[in-house]
């Protein structure tokens, strides 16, 4: 195997091409580069918002009958959740969350930077409803204190589209865990929906 100094020169002058180059002829060598270098790869390549040859790279994971040199190489959860942030950032909801996936069928973890930048494009896309599984997700997996200016924008959109019983859901939890909102976040679900007298 080929060690992550030999394969990537990426922390001594960032050139992420030149070690990518250098990947590629050690596959084509048919040599075995090692775990590390090659997540350092990746992850260079996310940072570079090169996400079409990271996507590659992946690909060549998934078919050992053509790559047998990377068999046993695995992506790590930091990489994984490095590429979730990176599509989300781009609204790219589909890619984000077919990754994110991908990591729970491995038994990876997400951390709590991917659950709110998929709730982020979630919501920047119109789609509150997914926002809120989302959350509630991020919520099961032990994250429990979300950012408050995003809980409130997924309040606030969940009650334009409707989605009061949501809404309400997250003006409890944050309650709950020590973070309420502010009055004009009730406000304005208070408006939508006037809360009947118990």
């Amino acid at each position: 195997t080929l060690s992550l100094h030999d394969a990537l020169p990426i922390s001594e002058n960032g050139n992420v091409n030149e070690a990518h180059g250098r990947m590629e002829s050690l596959r084509r060598d048919g040599l075995k580069p090692d775990g590390v270098a090659f997540n350092a790869l990746l992850s260079a390549l996310i940072s570079a918002q090169d996400l079409d040859r990271t996507e590659e790279w992946l690909a060549s994971l998934s078919t050992p009958a053509l790559y047998p040199e990377l068999t046993g190489i695995g992506v790590t959860a930091d990489v994984y959740n490095e590429l979730v942030v990176a599509y989300a950032e781009q609204n790219r909801l589909a890619s984000a969350e077919k990754h994110a996936r991908d990591m729970q069928d491995k038994g990876l973890r997400l951390d709590k930077t991917s659950y709110e930048s998929i709730l982020r494009a979630c919501l920047s896309t119109g789609q509150s409803r997914r926002a809120h599984q989302w959350g509630l997700e991020m919520n099961a997996a032990g994250f429990r204190k979300p950012n408050i200016s995003l809980m409130r924008s997924l309040i606030c959109a969940l009650t334009d589209a409707g989605n009061t019983k949501s809404a309400n859901h997250w003006l409890e939890f944050m309650a709950e865990v020590g973070q309420p909102m502010d009055q004009q976040t009730y406000e304005i679900v208070r408006t939508v929906h006037p809360r009947s007298e118990e």
